[in-house]
């Protein structure tokens, strides 16, 4: 993955903008920017929903209906991060 600091000969070697790239992976090859800030986003919102899950794990000790959803969204979670 191409971080926010990246060699400019690393980064031209993606190809961002080109047809074939904006066609086959959406707009997040658009630029460069905007293919770091789709992936921080994704970042962010993956840790935040691992946290979340995590901490009703935790305090939810009596309550198995909270702990099974809890359980379910991290699955969705990890599915959804592995492709």
């Amino acid at each position: 993955m191409l971080g926010v600091i990246e060699q400019p000969k690393m980064i031209e070697e993606y190809r961002f903008g080109s047809e074939a790239m904006v066609s086959n992976g959406g707009m997040k090859y658009k630029t460069h920017q905007a293919y770091v800030a789709h992936s921080l986003k994704f970042v962010l919102i993956a840790l935040t929903s691992i946290l979340a899950g995590l901490s009703v794990l935790k305090f939810a000790k009596k309550n198995s209906v909270w702990k099974a959803n809890a359980i379910f969204v991290l699955s969705i979670v990890v599915l959804f991060m592995s492709g």
